[in-house]
């Protein structure tokens, strides 16, 4: 255990080999002033079940198991963090004046409770990216930033909506059920309208394609449409809202609307949750009622991105465990940028390889004008080398290669655009420099002076390989890259 004080402590780790788990106050202990030793010990074992009873109903991978210590632990290290400033809150002396600094002043203890009221309720636990939970920067194409209130990592926020079939009022959370299934809550906007209805069907039709992982029984749509409902007939809805898989019955209790109830008012559910009901969200929420991803419902990839994010976590007797695994959307677009940033990084340490060669080169000649040059001829030589190795390294540094532009199915590459005419004949210009010091470099083996034949070639082979490794760190043709993905079985 890491003690602080004797009042708080947290063990080094919850989980052995992911076979022997500890929860509440096995794992942490602290004082009792904001009473959250049974709400977090709660949300521990919570935490643990589902993952546990997935795993032994073979509907999930047993990786998932890990997560538990690392989303648990993150949150028992801010209650002891939270305790600690909160006890000494309590514990200290109220201030007698403004002035009295050793003392707490009333003020500091409001904000501190009222800062702490979104601890306490569990309303700010924001799980970091993992197996389950999407990273925000994965997301940030799919929603727009500042657009929605829901964050990915947190707990679904109840909000009243209306039942379809019913007219009853309904705590949007409570249709969550606890069942240890996931649930797809579909913002669709308003399907009085026919653009929004079609965009619908498409993706019922996705996720009743009986080759999708979505049509697996471990997987619940929910709809929350915000066309009036009375303007809507359940059957109207596209079926995967409301029929039951592998059978003709219906649930009646899946597809909702955010309109005014009879007698509880209008809950306001897409203002609060920030959803633009133009453009839809579609919101996959994990059996503790956590979010693990969300996007705009605005084209089949996301549906994919959906696909790939259960598919890490979810798995089937069914499925085929000789197969080798594919990469689904996500890890196929994570593998895209990782080459990407590891090429980039590559060709940065070759260009700043050769540019120390060049730099090197420059110093030498340089040397060779002022201590080394016995005549005109040798000092001329000798500052036309320095010339030409200054130039490859400007070349080097300030000229590269920018990304491939196709022209039909041949990738081109050009220079970066030119300030003005010098830099555009640069190269060439150095190359013929480079050249003439090359004949003058074989005139001078023929008269067996070799040492100064050495001297003369070296800025030739230095602008030959310099130019050659330009060549080869150009960047990555990233479109070919795009071209070479597969569509995911799973999507």
């Amino acid at each position: 255990m890491l003690s602080a004080n004797p009042r708080q402590r947290l063990a080094n780790g919850f989980a052995l080999h992911d076979r022997v788990f500890l929860a509440g106050d096995a794992v942490h202990t602290h004082s009792p002033k904001a009473g959250q030793g049974m709400n977090v010990s709660i949300h521990d074992t919570y935490n643990l079940v589902w993952k546990i009873g997935a795993v032994l109903n073979e509907t999930a991978h047993r990786p998932i198991l890990s997560t538990y210590q690392s989303e648990r632990r993150m949150v028992a290290q801010q209650l002891i963090d939270f305790d600690k400033q909160f006890s000494r809150m309590f514990s200290g002396r109220p201030a007698r004046d403004i002035a009295d600094e050793a003392g707490i002043s009333m003020k500091d203890f409001k904000e501190t409770f009222a800062t702490g009221n979104q601890f306490t309720s569990g309303a700010s636990v924001e799980y970091a990216e993992s197996i389950l939970i999407s990273g925000q920067q994965k997301c940030a194409t799919s929603v727009a930033e500042g657009q929605s209130n829901l964050h990915i990592g947190r707990r679904f926020p109840s909000q009243q909506v209306v039942c379809q079939c019913d007219a009853t009022p309904v705590q949007l959370g409570d249709a969550l059920r606890s069942d240890g299934k996931w649930r797809l809550v579909v913002f669709s906007g308003d399907i009085s309208h026919e653009h929004s209805m079609q965009r619908l069907r498409t993706l019922s039709t996705r996720l009743e394609s009986s080759d999708s992982i979505l049509s697996k029984p471990v997987l619940e749509p929910i709809l929350v449409h915000s066309a009036p409902r009375r303007d809507v007939e359940l059957l109207d809805v596209p079926t995967a809202f409301y029929s039951r898989k592998d059978t003709t019955a219906y649930d009646y209790y899946r597809v909702y609307a955010d309109d005014e109830s009879y007698h509880h008012g209008h809950g306001e559910a897409y203002e609060a949750y920030g959803v633009d009901s133009e453009e839809g969200l579609m919101v996959l929420v994990q059996p503790d009622m956590y979010f693990a991803w969300l996007a705009i419902i605005c084209s089949t990839q996301q549906i994919g991105m959906v696909t790939a994010r259960l598919r890490r976590a979810v798995k089937y007797p069914s499925d085929d465990e000789d197969e080798p695994d594919e990469l689904d959307e996500e890890h196929q677009e994570k593998l895209i940028a990782d080459l990407q940033a590891t090429d980039a990084q590559r060709n940065e340490l070759y260009l700043m390889l050769f540019l120390t060669l060049q730099l090197a080169g420059a110093l030498y000649f340089a040397y060779a004008f002022v201590f080394r040059s016995r005549n005109a001829q040798q000092r001329l030589l000798a500052l036309l080398s320095l010339s030409s190795t200054l130039c490859t390294a400007y070349i080097l540094h300030y000229m590269r290669i920018e990304a491939p532009r196709r022209k039909g199915k041949t990738a081109v590459y050009k220079l970066n655009a030119a300030k003005g005419p010098v830099e555009e004949y640069l190269a060439y210009l150095n190359a013929a420099l480079a050249a003439m010091l090359l004949l003058a470099a074989i005139l001078s083996w023929h008269r067996s002076l070799f040492e100064d034949a050495a001297r003369q070639a070296l800025p030739a082979i230095l602008f030959g390989s310099a130019m050659f490794v330009r060549q080869q760190v150009a960047p990555l043709d990233m479109e070919e890259l795009q071209k070479a993905k597969y569509n995911y079985k799973g999507a």
